[in-house]
């Protein structure tokens, strides 16, 4: 028998190219996210994936909304725990630096909360 084990992201993100799980021992590509062992630990990044945006700044998880959500992927860029490429790191440089950090995800939560109306 084995004991088969779906590694899946969360709607609207996926796992990066290097995504790599340790399994009894022995590292190796995640691949489509599947594992069939018994013994893994998965170590991975996590990107927004999806369509691509019509760029709308602050819209980083591309739900055609500004809201806390995405704010909080802003937040876990700038932790280090996802990546942010193309136009959702357009959409998250929302004071237009050519960074994503903490910075934006305080003028996104500003503009959800009705604070600021423009970016």
């Amino acid at each position: 028998y084995f004991i088969g084990i779906k590694l899946a992201a969360n709607d609207g993100y996926c796992f990066t190219a290097e995504t790599k799980a340790k399994l009894n021992g022995s590292e190796e590509n995640v691949g489509d996210g599947y594992m069939y062992e018994d013994d893994f630990i998965v170590k991975s990044k996590l990107i927004v994936c999806g369509a691509p945006l019509d760029i709308t700044i602050g819209d980083v998880n591309g739900d055609g909304k500004v809201n806390t959500a995405d704010a909080v992927v802003v937040l876990k860029y700038a932790a280090g725990m996802m990546t942010l490429e193309g136009d959702r790191f357009t959409a998250a440089d929302t004071n237009k630096d050519g960074k994503v950090n903490t910075a934006d995800a305080v003028l996104i939560l500003k503009y959800a909360a009705g604070m600021i109306t423009e970016f």
